[in-house]
């Protein structure tokens, strides 16, 4: 049989291939989960500057509405338009008052209708300004309302006594002011917002008084004086964002949009049970959770990007994206097992063509080859042979 030396050598060189097999896929896939994680990151952060994009478009016309406003409140917030919209106030009994009824050579959609409790105030009123003040933010509300199109529910002004001017128009019998507004989220964080910063203020998730569904709420307060005049505020629907992450998801795993108190604000997939925990950004995906998680404050708002891929979605993304390789790799290993295996062979067929099968002495072909070998090199060779009587006993 082959030599112990052989066989040894060959076990060898077969634990070193699967070493240095193993060694190529640790890096095989090392590599392409880089590759795959830089792809979602991308397109995670891609996500992420459309929806900061779109915040602050909300916050500069919210910004604009504000300036208009308090630019107003210095000097006479009274026009030929406020004027003529004010004249179409009517009151109604015991619900107060409402623009049901838009002058007719006004521009279509320009006006929204604003609605209040108690009766109409006295001409010259510290409330009728502010509802002139309202109503002077009919062309901006207009405008944003185009721009921003379906990305928003509703825009509208709140103000401290008892009315809100609601953009695009709709009937009061549809909605009309009640106080239970100012136990709203977005009127309270409003409230403690009495100073301008340079962004908006979010809400946290409610339910639409107008029936349009769960939505959050982008606020300015309007302050003369120290004093709170009002808010104005950009409503964005939930389902809103929701349509928007569905449509950017990566490939595998779910998108999370996370507020300030941790709150999931929208997700792309509804039926993912998760609960958001406070944690440190860091770059790159972690382990957090029970998944693999990329977190990304979004610039400028208080919104926080999640994208979570489960570890059997993740597992999955890297077999298929590294499939060729690893393709490669067991045709290559196959090869090299097979030439040792093909080599082991060979041995052996040599080693039995030379040696009696069950003494394991050399035969008559080995020593035909050792002498002519020694012919070849000149030499002279001789042999003795004797026979072993009764051998098989030994």
């Amino acid at each position: 049989m082959p030599e112990p030396r052989s066989h040894f050598v060959t076990c060898r060189l077969q634990w070193l291939l699967c070493a240095f097999v193993a060694l190529l896929l640790a890096i095989t896939l090392k590599l392409t989960l880089t590759q795959v994680t830089d792809h979602y990151q991308s397109d995670t952060l891609s996500t992420a500057s459309r929806l900061k994009s779109q915040f602050q478009q909300m916050e500069t016309f919210l910004e604009a509405m504000r300036g208009q406003a308090e630019e107003r409140l210095r000097s006479n917030p009274q026009s030929a338009l406020t004027q003529q919209l004010y004249g179409a106030l009517r009151e109604n009994g015991d619900q107060g008052f409402a623009l049901d009824r838009v002058p007719a050579n006004l521009p279509k959609g320009l006006s929204g209708n604003l609605t209040g409790l108690g009766p109409l105030p006295a001409p010259g009123s510290q409330r009728a300004a502010r509802l002139h003040l309202a109503l002077s933010l009919s062309p901006l509300l207009s405008t944003a309302s185009k721009l921003l199109g379906d990305k928003v529910g509703w825009l509208y002004f709140t103000g401290v006594d008892d009315f809100v001017y609601l953009y695009p128009w709709v009937p009061a019998s549809q909605f009309h002011f009640r106080r239970n507004i100012y136990l709203k989220s977005y009127w309270q964080d409003a409230l403690k917002q009495k100073e301008k910063s340079l962004h908006a203020t979010v809400s946290r998730p409610y339910e639409d008084f107008a029936g349009a569904g769960q939505m959050i709420t982008l606020s300015q307060p309007i302050v003369k004086d120290q004093v709170l005049v009002g808010v104005i505020s950009i409503d964005v629907l939930l389902s809103r964002l929701e349509q928007l992450l569905r449509e950017s998801t990566p490939g595998i795993g779910t998108l999370f949009l996370v507020n300030q108190h941790q709150q999931i604000l929208a997700s792309s997939n509804q039926e993912v049970d998760f609960v958001p925990k406070p944690s440190t950004a860091r770059d790159g995906y972690h382990w957090q959770q029970g998944a693999f998680q990329f977190q990304y404050a979004i610039p400028d708002t208080e919104l926080t990007l999640l994208h979570r891929i489960p570890l059997p979605s993740l597992l999955w993304a890297l077999l298929c994206q590294s499939a060729p390789t690893l393709i490669a790799l067991f045709f290559m290993a196959w090869a090299v097992l097979a030439n040792l295996k093909s080599r082991r062979l060979n041995r052996q067929l040599d080693y039995l063509s030379r040696h009696d099968a069950l003494t394991g002495a050399f035969n008559r072909h080995y020593f035909d080859e050792f002498e002519r070998r020694h012919q070849q090199r000149g030499g002279s060779l001789g042999v003795i042979m004797f026979d072993c009587d009764h051998f098989k006993q030994v």
